[in-house]
């Protein structure tokens, strides 16, 4: 997927620099879309509103930080279904 810089300022804005917003600093696994995460290895939280706003099919997906990366998580199976550089 790819951003445009409005959208990126506005995940940065309200998605990034929120409280609470799950953050990993290192991973023993790769970051790349189809990735299954073990459970228990990050913290995932609920995709925001306003991130399906601008994508939709998140809607009910789970998310972290990654570096300067968004991560989107389906919590079914913890597979990474996108990987979105802020």
């Amino acid at each position: 997927m790819t951003l445009n810089d409005e959208q990126r300022t506005r995940i940065r804005d309200t998605v990034i620099n929120a409280r609470g917003t799950p953050r990993v600093g290192s991973v023993d696994f790769g970051v790349n879309v189809g990735t299954v995460i073990p459970r228990g290895r990050v913290q995932i939280v609920p995709v925001p509103e306003m991130l399906v706003q601008i994508e939709p099919g998140w809607r009910d997906l789970r998310y972290f930080i990654y570096e300067d990366e968004l991560v989107i998580v389906d919590p079914r199976d913890m597979t990474i279904v996108a990987v979105v550089p802020i």
